[in-house]
C-alpha cells in the first residue's frame, strides 16, 4: 500500500482534489444564477467532493492500520508461539472490515454522483431524487438531450472485464448492500506487503466470493477517476459550453474543515 502523500493529494496538510467535471457544471450554474438548477448543481459538487473525502479517508485510514500490523513482530520463540502480529491482527481486525465497507460504498455511491454530475450538465433539468441515474443505468433511459459520444464513453466503461476497477467496486458494493456480505482482511502468520479484502457471507469463505488489492484499487481509482474526468468534462464543455469553461472547481480538507473553492477563469 501507499499512503496518499504519494499520490500528491496532500498540501500543506490539507488534502486537495480538483476536478474538471466540476468545473463545467458550476461554469453552466452560473448561466442560471438563483435558479434551481444552479442550486442542484451546487448540492451534487458537494456530494461529489464529500464522497472523495470519505474515499480518501477510509483508505487512510486502512493504510494507517496496515502500518500499525506491519510494525509488530512476526517472530516466534520456543516459550511464545502466538506472536505479536498475531495478537495486533486480531486487535485490529474489526477497524479493517468497518474502513473498508466504508471505502467501497463511498467509492460507489461517487462514481453514481459523478453520473448525476453528467446528467444535470447534459439535460439541464432538476430530476427528483428518485429519478436520478447511476453510473450503470446511465443513457439506458429516455435522454433530452443526447450526445453519442457520452453514451459511447459511459458503454466502453460498461464493458470493461471484470478485473476493472469500476466494475470490481460495483460488484463488491452490491453484494454487501444487497446480499447480506460483509468484507474481512485475509491475514496470514507474516508481514504482508499487500492488504487484500474479500467477500464472505456467515461462515462462507470460500464459494461465490471477491478479492481485491485494497491499495491497488485505490491506485487505479485515482488514475483512472481523473481520466474518466477529465474525459467526460471535455465532451460537455464542447457540447454545453462551446468549449468556454469559466470556473475551475476544487476541494480541500483538513481535521473539521471542508473547503469548497470555485474560481473563475479570466478572459486574457
Amino acid at each position: 500500500m501507499t499512503s496518499i502523500e504519494e499520490y500528491n493529494l496532500v498540501q500543506d496538510e490539507w488534502v486537495c482534489v480538483h476536478s474538471k467535471i466540476c468545473g463545467v457544471a458550476e461554469s453552466l450554474a452560473h448561466i442560471h444564477p438563483s435558479s434551481p438548477l444552479d442550486s442542484r448543481i451546487n448540492e451534487l459538487i458537494i456530494s461529489y467532493f464529500n464522497q472523495w473525502r470519505f474515499v480518501i479517508e477510509a483508505y487512510d485510514k486502512l493504510f494507517i492500520l496496515f502500518k500499525e500490523l506491519n510494525s509488530a513482530s512476526d517472530q516466534r520463540t520456543e516459550i511464545q508461539i502466538i506472536t505479536e502480529f498475531d495478537v495486533k491482527s486480531l486487535q485490529l481486525e474489526i477497524e479493517f472490515k468497518n474502513y473498508s465497507f466504508l471505502f467501497i460504498v463511498a467509492l460507489k455511491s461517487l462514481i453514481d454522483i459523478f453520473a448525476c454530475i453528467i446528467d444535470i450538465i447534459q439535460n439541464q433539468i432538476v430530476r427528483a431524487e428518485d429519478r436520478m441515474p447511476d453510473f450503470f443505468s446511465y443513457g439506458k433511459r429516455k435522454v433530452e438531450n443526447p450526445i453519442n459520444e457520452i453514451t459511447t464513453e459511459f458503454e466502453k466503461l460498461r464493458a470493461e472485464n471484470d478485473s476493472c476497477w469500476i466494475k470490481q467496486v460495483n460488484n463488491i458494493r452490491n453484494k454487501i448492500i444487497h446480499r447480506g456480505y460483509l468484507l474481512k482482511p485475509i491475514i496470514g502468520f507474516h508481514k504482508e506487503e499487500t492488504l487484500i479484502i474479500q467477500t464472505y457471507n456467515g461462515a462462507n469463505f470460500y464459494f461465490d466470493i471477491d478479492k481485491f488489492d485494497l491499495g491497488a484499487l485505490f491506485r487505479n481509482f485515482i488514475v483512472g477517476m481523473n481520466q474518466i474526468d477529465n474525459a467526460f468534462a471535455d465532451i460537455l464543455c464542447r457540447e454545453i459550453l462551446s468549449s468556454r469553461i469559466t470556473y475551475e472547481a476544487s476541494f480541500r480538507y483538513s481535521n473539521l474543515m471542508n473547503e469548497y473553492n470555485f474560481k473563475e477563469i479570466l478572459a486574457i
